[in-house]
């Protein structure tokens, strides 16, 4: 784990300014899309059922902006994380660079210079790729944890249910594959 660690993850803490401000975006995106769908029961509790029409526009219109500016959020973090993304395979490449120049020239005697130029290229295509995920990833994980904390806040019930069957979900492919 600790060299997954130092290969993969460190040198995103090169970026600490960046970083914080990626995991500030992912926070608001998170944000809106766990409270988009309370809003609905604001606006039937609030607004319909009462017929207060100025309360249903106030919640429709910060609804409405809350879409937009997580629209240009998300678009900022895609942007910052593609030009990070960049920056940290770009770091790779020297560090690879580097490190085949402290080689011995044996090495370079043993093993065929196709074999360490296709490694060089492919084996950090799938690096790239590799950190292309790691966004979404994190939009993903910390979205199941957030939507699951305030489910268990409305609804506790439904909560344990979901903590329970989630795991199941992922689980049960497997156990039906092996089974056949």
């Amino acid at each position: 784990m600790n060299s997954f660690y130092s290969l993969l993850i460190a040198p995103f803490t090169k970026y600490k300014p960046k970083m914080a401000l990626l995991l500030a975006a992912v926070f608001v995106e998170l944000g809106f899309e766990t409270f988009m769908p309370l809003s609905f029961k604001f606006i039937i509790d609030l607004a319909i059922m009462p017929r207060n029409y100025s309360i249903l526009i106030t919640i429709l219109a910060a609804v409405i902006s809350g879409a937009l500016l997580t629209v240009c959020i998300g678009l900022f973090r895609d942007r910052m994380f593609a030009g990070l993304g960049s920056q940290v395979v770009s770091d790779y490449y020297k560090w690879l660079f580097d490190r085949l120049q402290t080689l011995s020239t044996g090495f370079f005697q043993h093993v065929p210079s196709g074999d360490i130029v296709s490694r060089f290229n492919n084996d950090m295509i799938s690096v790239d790729s590799f950190i292309k995920l790691i966004p979404y990833t994190l939009l993903s994980v910390l979205g199941l944890i957030f939507n699951v904390a305030v489910l268990s806040m409305l609804q506790w019930q439904l909560a344990l249910l979901a903590v329970v069957g989630l795991p199941l979900c992922l689980v049960g492919p497997k156990w039906g594959c092996s089974v056949s």
